[in-house]
Formats: structure tokens, sequence, C-alpha cells
């Protein structure tokens, strides 16, 4: 109505308004209502306007004449007007054009309504101001005007304020049903009105039940004509509709009808549109267009994908397919439509057009089209598989499943049935696997295929199309489960679903399948995790984040958002059952099948589906607790205010703002007491319930932000369950246990005691969210480092931790069967895992090592077992097992045969097991427990050297002999240089070289990094021993040369800064790095999980690999005797495999305008690395690289050495398999293959000397052996 009001102020004499639309959307209404307003009637249009309305049934000249003689005869005429004039539509015309032409009458405004033909426009053109309402925006054509569209109708609001009218209730009373009779009548006001007066009739029944309501809804579902609404509605539309559609050129009308095979409600994409009509998308926009003009279609642009998107309203579909069209003839559409996808992808269907519409609708095709024996082909083929829930989603892909489970399996066929039913499980299962990598960009749900544990249709399948693709990397996975635990344990229940949107926060209902999701959009959606059915609470701002979700212990929820407000919503038991069948499954809608849906004909929903809205001006509501059986609510403010309102939201309470800020708040004492959190001094601030107001009691400080550099946000704050005098507080680096004492006159807490639960131990990370279970004994927080993990409530204990990047959870607890349910949001994906202490994984991980040996070769592996064992493993089998040691094992190594393991305990005793003689023993005592553990295979014996303190080393020689060297630092790592020479990087900075001899340990060299305050973090040595880098926490590394002075006598070794302090914008911490074999490139992992690959030819980034999420752990390159750069990065996420050679493929040669050719190629990596070290060239002669005879030699045996394995006979070149891998996908050109590890908390990866086998273990014992497919 503004927007008219708007456009009515602005025109002008002989201009013209446009209100465009379909007939039904209350165009007439709008208008009606606007002109109502008399004081703008009088300014605007000297109290003087005229509505024509045209007609159909007469032909054009006569239903002009009759409108003309109409208009003459309403519009005051002078004494001297002839009555002749009445006789000619001329002369009418003539008059009429006089008299608007008037300055007395220019500003009248003509209202002709329901014009479907230009010329009832050139016939009605007087030079007054004319508002044309139309169908059909052709009407104007050649005139200017200004443009209204009504395809909106009424909004919710208008249409349950009308629902209500009626029924003589509330907006509040009305059921759910009433809001999806609204979105099935598109808001349209002629079908809203007619049903409201059939309501009317039944207002008893209506309003005492809602089965009449789900009766009219399905209905309107089915545009059932059996009832009388129904009936007298669809036969006025016909008529409408026969008349628009009847307009069209024949052509134009063929496309028209093809429409008909789209589903109600859907985006049509314009790809898709050009593969039906079989023509240039630019030439679908102009046939839109045309039918855009006549009300036939609406479009709107969409930024995100670039486009116009399309759409039919429901009843105009309904229209084509039930009375233009015969179903064999709409059958035949779809074949047709599906004829051009096959003919388009090449019978292919996993080559559909990635057009947000052909992967979500492929199946409604096929079922309407009756191709039932296409349906196990597509079904059933991993590569179509992997197309959907990469462009519709896993959870559309499941639902598709289900719904055509019959033409699946062909009526029951039970070698259909079980090939389905594996699929389904493998998808259940592999839920996270497969959402995460599509998230990233990297689904394959063939390699996914081949990690899978359960032998049957899907490893099978994998494994055949995985043979047919030799260009691409894949990896067998072989499992072994070892029990590690006292007890075994298959790890925690996991469940997962994938959501249509970006989830904000969660909440489990009464109901552990029912919970509720929270939106960016101003949404709370009911979701049944077994249907997959939803409703939608609306009332927040559309702009409006849902931040918290807090559930009543009776039928209520509230709901606070970014801004402040705070809504309260009734879930009655009727909103529990979704639907009356349980097995019926209710389709996806358009907005929750296609991505960035648009509602074409409806707003955006503007109801409030709330019982109770709080806000307060110029304070926002933080937090809310239900008090007193939930007939209370209170809430905190960001400006100090405590209030308590009843459930009409009448304030009962209020303690007025202090300058302060109120972040959280609970209740305790059975809501005698409320809590809150003041962040502004780190205190909680208790009031005490006197009758019906609360006042102020006392105040504690907790000190959460001590020690902290910065402020610490709370991430949790509420009162122990089963515990009047208990509170959790949960901040982002610590959670804290605080107990208080209640005097027995309940007018004092006193004694307050705090006690830390958790803390975050490492540097950048923080916990992110937190619940408590409802026992009361557990505590759950979420971190950002991808962790969910439990704690004992009462105690400092960390009793098991879960994978997961979760922004928000939530507990339920199942009191009877024993056990805890989580749920937890990580972006679009819905995670449960189910918790019980008898069968919960411990927290730390298993020390564990391997023994890696080449392609067809037993590996060895050694893995901490309980009780403080060590079990050694090979093959399948248990070779040996260590004794008993005094504490938890915290590290362990192999020695360089294989044959021997050093372990170290938490009590500082390092012990060696021989597994051949299976002997133990303890061959040093260290004063602290320590993770450095280094073997150095020396001509004297083999050593095994461990941080003895802060300060000095303690080293073993194989001879059972025993000695400190001092003064080292805290050494972070150590590197062999030759038999004679090691380097040691201490934490501080310091460099440096130990000449040994025997026990005797002597420095012959030391360098100071340049790192200020900053700390080492890792260092690498390159393969040839001429490069040392170190990574420091300043985000930034130095290298240096490690070059031979030959102008001494003896020879002395100088390690030489060649590049100081290089800094290349790093906004991510330093983690790992490691120089290729041949020296050419440098990989630094990032925090970010992000791995640059830096050119040491000039010293430039030659490209950043972005796959990861989380912190690189491990980067590992591909052994000298493979050609190619392969490069494998480790994080607890994934590993990833990548040939740098594909970034640097040589672009494009073209001229240049001065005669000569350029090259845009990448710089030619070939040059020695050395060129650009920064060493003067006077002293090339005078320092020589270390170990460059060494090289030479190695280049040598290199180049004499063979790529080729033998296997059973048979050979293999090594080098030709890994040239003809090609890039798993274009926007990461050099990526190979990825690997989605399942839950695993070790994050280390053994990796063989041929680079073919790649192993790691979980925190569940299972060992998982990656090795190349088909490398044999």
């Amino acid at each position: 109505m503004l927007k008219l009001q708007n456009e009515l102020e602005k025109i002008e004499p002989m201009g013209y308004i446009l209100l465009h639309g379909m007939k039904g959307f209350g165009k007439s209404s709008l208008i009606a209502n606007t002109l109502q307003d008399t004081k703008l009637v009088e300014t605007l249009f000297n109290n003087e306007f005229y509505w024509i309305k045209f007609g159909y049934e007469r032909s054009t000249d006569e239903e002009i004449l009759t409108q003309l003689s109409f208009l003459y005869e309403h519009i005051p005429k002078s004494e001297t007007a002839s009555d002749t004039l009445k006789s000619e539509c001329h002369y009418f015309m003539q008059y009429l054009k006089k008299y608007f032409g008037s300055k007395k009458h220019r500003n009248a405004l003509l209202i002709l309504d329901d014009v479907c033909k230009k010329e009832f426009i050139d016939a009605f053109d007087f030079g007054c101001k004319t508002l044309v309402v139309t169908a059909d925006k052709d009407v104007l054509e050649g005139k200017r005007y200004s443009r209204i569209e009504m395809n909106d109708g009424f909004t919710e609001e208008q249409t349950l304020g009308l629902f209500a009218k009626v029924l003589d209730t509330t907006v509040q009373k009305l059921p759910v049903e009433a809001n999806k009779i609204h979105e099935e009548c598109k808001g349209m006001p002629l079908l809203i009105a007619m049903l409201s007066a059939q309501f009317e009739e039944f207002k008893d029944d209506l309003n005492n039940s809602s089965a009449r309501w789900r009766y009219y809804l399905r209905l309107l579902r089915q545009k059932d004509s059996s009832n009388e609404v129904i009936k007298m509605f669809l036969k006025k539309q016909k008529n409408i509709f026969d008349m628009c559609i009847n307009k069209l050129q024949d052509q134009v009308k063929k496309y028209y009808m093809q429409l008909a095979i789209f589903n109600d409600g859907v985006n049509i994409m314009p790809k898709t549109l050009a593969i039906l009509w079989n023509c240039h998308k630019f030439a679908v926009d102009e046939k839109m267009i045309a039918l855009s003009n006549k009300s036939l279609a609406v479009r709107s642009w969409n930024s995100n994908f670039e486009c116009y998107v399309y759409g039919v309203h429901d009843l105009l579909l309904c229209h084509l397919r039930n009375n233009l069209l015969t179903p064999q003839e709409l059958k035949s559409m779809h074949r047709s439509f599906i004829e051009q996808y096959r003919t388009m992808c090449r019978d292919d269907y996993s080559k559909l057009p990635k057009d947000n519409y052909s992967y979500s609708y492929i199946g409604h095709h096929l079922e309407l089209a009756e191709l039932y024996d296409e349906f196990p082909k597509l079904y059933l083929d991993l590569n179509f598989i992997q197309a959907k829930i990469d462009e519709a989603g896993l959870s559309d892909t499941l639902i598709d499943l289900k719904r055509y489970r019959k033409y699946i399996t062909n009526n029951g066929n039970e070698e259909l049935e079980k090939k389905i039913s594996d699929l389904e499980r493998f998808l259940n299962e592999q839920a996270y696997v497969l959402a995460a990598s599509r998230r990233k960009g990297s689904l394959d749900i063939i390699q996914t295929a081949l990690n899978y544990s359960y032998q049957g249709f899907i490893t099978e399948e994998a494994q055949k199309l995985a043979n047919q693709r030799n260009e691409k990397l894949y990896f067998s996975n072989t499992k072994q489960k070892y029990n590690i635990r006292a007890h075994d344990s298959t790890g925690p229940v996991s469940l997962n679903h994938e959501f249509y949107i970006e989830i904000s926060t969660i909440s489990f209902t009464d109901d552990p399948n029912k919970i509720l999701l929270g939106n960016d959009l101003g949404e709370v959606i009911l979701f049944d995790l077994e249907s997959h059915n939803q409703r939608i609470f609306s009332g927040f701002d559309i702009r409006d984040s849902i931040k918290n979700i807090i559930v009543s212990d009776t039928d209520l929820f509230l709901a606070i958002s970014d801004s402040g407000t705070l809504k309260v919503f009734s879930l009655t038991k009727d909103e529990y059952v979704m639907t009356p069948d349980e097995n019926y499954i209710e389709p996806l809608s358009p907005r929750q099948k296609q991505v960035d849906w648009t509602p074409m004909f409806m707003p955006k929903p503007s109801r409030d589906d709330s019982t109770m809205t709080v806000s307060i001006p110029n304070e926002k509501i933080m937090d809310a607790v239900f008090l007193h059986d939930d007939k209370y609510v209170a809430a905190c403010t960001d400006k100090g205010r405590v209030n308590v309102w009843n459930r009409s939201g009448d304030i009962l309470s209020e303690c007025n703002p202090n300058q302060t800020c109120f972040q959280s708040i609970t209740a305790t004492g059975r809501d005698v007491l409320l809590h809150t959190i003041d962040v502004t001094k780190s205190t909680i601030v208790t009031y005490l319930k006197d009758e019906t107001k609360y006042s102020y009691l006392t105040q504690y400080n907790a000190r959460y932000n001590k020690n902290l550099q910065q402020e610490s946000k709370i991430i949790l704050f509420q009162h122990v369950p089963l515990n009047d005098y208990a509170l959790i507080l949960v901040t982002q680096h610590q959670a804290i246990y605080i107990k208080f004492g209640w005097s027995p006159d309940r007018e004092q807490a006193f004694n307050f005691m705090r006690q830390e639960r958790a803390k975050v131990t490492e540097q950048g990370v923080v916990f992110t969210c937190a619940a408590v279970m409802h026992d009361g004994q557990y505590l759950v927080i979420g971190d950002s480092n991808g962790f969910v993990n439990i704690f004992k409530a009462d105690a400092y204990q960390l009793i098991t931790r879960y994978k997961g990047h979760v922004t928000s959870l939530d507990t339920y607890w199942m009191n009877d069967e024993g056990y805890h349910l989580i749920c937890g949001t990580e972006g679009k994906l819905i995670r449960r895992w189910k918790f019980d202490l008898e069968s919960s994984i411990p927290a730390g991980a298993p020390a564990f090592d391997a023994f890696m040996t080449s392609f067809g070769e037993s590996n060895t592996i050694a893995v901490e077992t309980w009780p403080d064992t060590i079990t050694i493993y090979q093959d399948n089998n248990m070779i040996a097992c260590s004794k008993r040691g005094d504490s938890k094992i915290i590290n362990l190594s192999f020695d360089s045969t294989g044959t021997r393991i050093v372990y170290v305990t938490e009590k500082g005793t390092v012990t060696l097991f021989n597994i051949e003689e299976q002997t133990t023993i303890q061959i040093m005592k260290l004063h602290e427990p320590t993770t450095f553990l280094k073997w150095l295979d020396m001509p004297q014996g083999d050593m095994i050297v461990c941080m003895q303190d802060d300060e000095n080393l303690k080293v073993w020689i194989d001879c059972d002999n025993v000695f400190i060297v001092e003064n080292t630092g805290n050494i972070i790592s150590m590197h062999k240089l030759n038999d004679k020479q090691v380097l040691t990087i201490s934490q501080t900075g310091l460099i440096k070289l130990w000449l040994i001899r025997d026990a005797d340990w002597r420095r012959i060299a030391i360098t100071q990094c340049d790192n200020g305050t900053a700390e080492i973090l890792y260092t690498s040595l390159s393969f040839q021993k001429t490069l040392l880098s170190v990574l420091m926490s300043n985000y930034k590394f130095e290298l240096y040369a490690i070059q031979k002075d030959s102008t001494t006598m003896p020879e002395q070794i100088r390690l030489t800064r060649v590049v100081c302090e290089v800094d290349l914008g790093y906004r991510y911490g330093l983690t790992c790095c490691s120089f290729s074999h041949d020296d050419k490139y440098l990989a630094v992992g990032l925090s970010n999980g992000d791995v640059r690959i830096i050119s040491m030819q000039g010293m430039v980034e030659l490209d950043n690999l972005s796959l990861h999420n989380n912190a690189i752990s491990q980067l590992y390159w591909a052994p000298g005797t493979i050609d190619e750069p392969i490069l494998l990065s480790v994080n607890r996420d994934e590993l990833a495999w990548w040939n740098l050679r594909l970034l640097n493929q040589p672009k494009v040669i073209k001229r240049s305008r001065k005669g000569i050719v350029q090259s845009n190629s990448n710089p030619n990596m070939s040059t020695s690395p050395r060129s650009s070290w920064g060493i003067q060239p006077s002293h090339s002669a005078d320092f020589t690289p270390y170990n460059q005879i060494e090289q030479q030699k190695l280049e040598a045996s290199k180049s004499e050495s063979s790529s080729t394995i033998v296997k059973n006979g048979n050979s293999h070149d090594v080098n030709k398999y890994w040239k003809c891998k090609k890039a798993r996908c274009l926007n990461r050109p050099a990526l190979l293959g990825v690997i989605t590890l399942s839950p695993n908390y070790i994050d280390k990866v053994c990796v063989s000397s041929d680079f073919s086998n790649f192993l790691m273990l979980d925190t569940h014992g299972m060992v998982s052996n990656f090795s190349l497919f088909n490398y044999d």
C-alpha cells in the first residue's frame, strides 16, 4: 500500500502507473484500501477519481463504447452538452479528452481495471492521471509509466488475521495448519476470502479441533474440486487463465504448456529451460520475459547465480496439468524432458547440468514419466550418487532413496533391496565424511567407499570404478582392530544429519528425535531427525540471527536474537505429531531442495508465532531463564538490568540498570535465587526473591579473567542439575564449578567456593560452546581445535572426547536406558553422539609408532596397550608385548632396524624393549617426563637422547653408558649431519653444532636465531643437509645454509643465515615445514590448514595449497626415486596428496607488440636453488655446501637405480604410476587425492620408504593402512 501511495503522490497529468500481476492477487483491493484515505484523494486528485472495470464478453469496440458511455454518465456535464454526443464513440472520446484536459480536472485519477488489450489504453488516453490494472504489461507498450508488481498477495499476518476475525478468536490460538493454508494459497486474496467465508460456517468445529483444518489443507494441496469453495475458485480462475493463455502465439503457447512438468514452487533456472526447449539460455530469457509481461510467469534476479530465475504460480501449473493437458500428454512431456537430459549428458546422469534443479528433481520427472526401469540405473550408480550429494545434498539423496525405493528395488527384488540397504547404511554411517568433504569441495564417494569397513555392494562397486580410473589417485584401506583398552569398544555412536541452511543454535525438545534449530534468518525450526519433517516458528526480523534457545519443562520454549529481542513460543503436543502417518515421507520443499531459493509469489513470513515478546529500548536481552513451573521468565541485559515477566508480558520485578553488563542468568534454590554474570568485573551477582520481587543479595568475584591478556567471553552459565546450590561457569578459556551455602532462614548465600574443572592448554585454542548433562555429573565443552570434550562436573577429569567443530551444544538424558545423547551444530551439519561412561574411550591418545617397509612387505606396529604396556603387531598378529610400566606411556619410537622400541612414561622412566628377545630394560630415569625422544644411529653404537630437564640432555649409548650433556637449552629438535656431528635447536632459538665422540659431546659452533621473544616451533633439515628452516611463533621463519669452510684446517662447518626473518604476510601461525628432496621447494604448514609452497629460487611463494581447515601437523615429500614433486599434507581431519608439477602448467604463449614472443608460463624451477641464497660470488670458491660429495653420490645412485618394483613376478614402473595421475578438481589443480579421516585424535602418519603405504591409529585401537590402489 505504501508503494502505491508513493507512486500516486509522484504521478503527473498524462502519466501512467501500472499495477501488474496475476488476477486474484488483490490489486483492486489494494487500490480501494488506498483510496479510503480521503485526505490523499482530496490533495492529489481534487476528490475526483473514476473506476472503469473492463469485461471480456463483448467485442473490443462494444466494450470501449460501453465503458466510454459509463464514464461519460459519471462526470459532471455542462448544460450545453449535446445529446447527440451519446450516440457516437468518437464524440464521447472528444468530450472526455476536453474534460480531463482542462486545468480543473487534469489531476483526476482514471482507474482502468482489468485491461487486457492495448486498444483500451488508446481509447481512454485523456491526458489525466491514469492507473492501469492488468495482467498483461504489453498493453502499455509505447507509454512511459512507473510499475508496481503484485505477486505477493496477503501477508501471513493478514491471512491469519482474517481467519481469526471470522472465527472470533485470536491469531495465537490458530493451529499450525492455518499457517500452512496461507502457504498453499500463496497469499492469494480471492481464495483466502472465499475460504474465510466457509470457515465462518464451521467456526465451532474449527475452534475446537484441527481435523477440519487438515481437511482443508489436504484439499488445497490436491486442488480437490469436490469442495464447493475450491470448485468455485478454480472455475473462476479457469476462465481467466484460458483467456490469458489463448492470447499467446502458438509457438509461445507450446513452450508455456511444457512448464507443466515443473513442481509447485520451484525456482526454474535458465539452464534447465534451455534443455527443455533446446535453445540458448539467452533465448530462454527472451521467451520468459514475454510470459512474465502477461503475468503467466514471474522472474527475479539471483545475484549468487548471476542470472534470472523464474516461477509459475501453483494454480497456473495446476490449470495446465488438469485442464489443458491429458495425463498421456503430461507423461509424454516428462519423457521428452528425460530424453533431452539423455542427449545432453550422453546417457550419463552423473553429468546432468549443475543448474540448482536437475539433480534435485530428476526422480520426480522419472516417476511422472513412468520410466521406472531407470531408477535402479540411477540410484545404484555411485557416480550419480556423488553428483547428487554434491549438488543437492546428502539429506535430499537419502529422502529420494526412501521415496523411490519401490522403483529402485523393482517392487522388492531381493538383490536390489540388499544393494539399496547397503547404500543407505553407507550414506548414514559416512554422513560426516561426505558432508565435510562436500563442504570443502573434495567429495569423492569412491575413495570414501574404499575406506568403508563393511564389505558388500558399495565396496565392490567402488573397487570396480577405481579400476576404471587409472588417472585418479585412490587408496585401499586395510583395517585391523587392536584391543588397546581395558574393555573392547567400537567407539561412540555418532549420527549425523545434513540440514539445508546454516544453523546458529540447537536444543533438544522432550522428544529426542525432534530438535529445535535457530538460523540466521530469524527462524526457529522444529526438525524431526527421522522423517526430516519440520515446522518453522517465525516472529523475529529476517535479518536477526537466533543466538539462544531455551526449552522449558512444560510446553514452552524461548528464543533470543542477536538484536536482544526475546520471544516465547508454545510447543504443544500437536506439533510433535508432524504427520499422522509415521511412514509418510514428506517431500522437501523447494526452499529446502534448492540453494538460495527465492519466494516468487509470497513475501517471506511476516507472522509472529510467539505467545510473548519482550524487548527493552536501547538495551539488549542477553540471556533468560524460565521460573516457577514456567509461569515467569527472567532475563538480564547488556546494561545491567534484571527483569521478571509473567506469561502475559507484564513486569513483575525489575532491577534497574547499574552501568554494568550482564551476559548470562540462571536460577537456583528452587528459583528463589537469580544469579547473573557481570562481565565488566568478572563477578556473579545474586538476587533474592521476596514474595513476588527479586532484590540484590550479594556478589562473588569469580576471577575468570585472571592472568588473561584479553577478556574471556562467557560460553555457559547455569545451575548444576539436581544440585540446588552449585553453578557451572564456562568461558573461552576455562570451566569453573562454584558451590555456595544457603542459610536456614533462606536469607543469605555464603561461602562461595571456586573450583576449576577444565582449561585450555593449547595456544590459540578457545572453548566455543558448552552444556551440562541433566544428571549434573558431566560437562560437555566444544573447542576451536575441533573436539567435543566431556569432563566430570565435580572433578578436574577429562573423560572422553569426540571429533567435531561444533558451535552449539545440548544434551538429553536417556535415564531409563542409562546413557546421554549429545547434539551439536557444525555449519549445516547436525551431529549427535551417544555417551555412556561404561563404553566411553579415554580421552588420552595411545602412543604408537610403526616401522614402515617398502611395498609388499610387512609393517611392524608398536602401540600402547592396557595396562601400561607396549604391544607389537605384524600384519594381523601380535608378536611381542612388553612388561607393565610404572605409569602411562607418553612417547615411544622404533630404532632404525625395527627390532627395538624405546618409550617414556609419565613418571620419567625411559625403557628399552627388545622385540626379538622380548626383554624390557629400564635405561634411564628423568627428572620429569619428556616428549622429546630421539634415536641417533652412530658408528660407536645407537644413542637414545631425551631431555633430562629444561636445560640438559640425557643420553644412553648402546653399551649401557648414560651421561648428561649440560647447557643444551630446552631442545625441540635434533638433526644428524654425519656420523660425528649433530645440530640441536632450542625453544629459545639457540642452534648448536656438536661434535660427538662416544660420551664426549663438544659444542663446536653456536648461532642465535633472530627470534626476539618468539619461541621456536619447528625446524626442518633439507634432504641434502644443506639447508635448515626454523619456524617461529611470530609468524616468521629463518633459513640457514650449512656450509663447509675449506680455508681452515681441519675443515669446519658453518651456519649462515641466508634469509633473515622471511615474512610472507602470514596471518596464521606456522606449524611445520619440509624441504623437497631436490631442495627446490619448501612447504610450510599453517595453523589455519593452508600449505604455502616456497620456491627456493628467489625465495618467492609459488602457491598456496588450500583444503584443510585445521592446523597442519605433518608434511611429507615423496622420495627422490619418484620424479614427481609429490607432497603429503596431514592434519586431524584428512590426508591430502599434491603434485606441484601441476601448478606449473605452461600458459599460452602470446605475441608482443615489440616483435618478441613472450611466455606467460611460471618460472622454470630447474635452476639450482642455491643460486639465490644471497652468498657473495667471491665466497663460493671457499664455501662448499655441506655433503656435496654425498649429494653427487646420491644423484649418481639415483640415476643408476630403477624406479621399477617387482611383486609376484610382475614389474611396475613407479614414476609412470605417479605421472599419469590427474588433479582431483579444477579449482585445486595440484590436488591428487584426499582421505577424510574418521574420528581420530592421533594426527600422526607413518609413511613407508617408497611412499606407497600410510599408516594411522585411532583412539579405539583401529589401525588404518592406506595403500596405493592398483600400485602393483
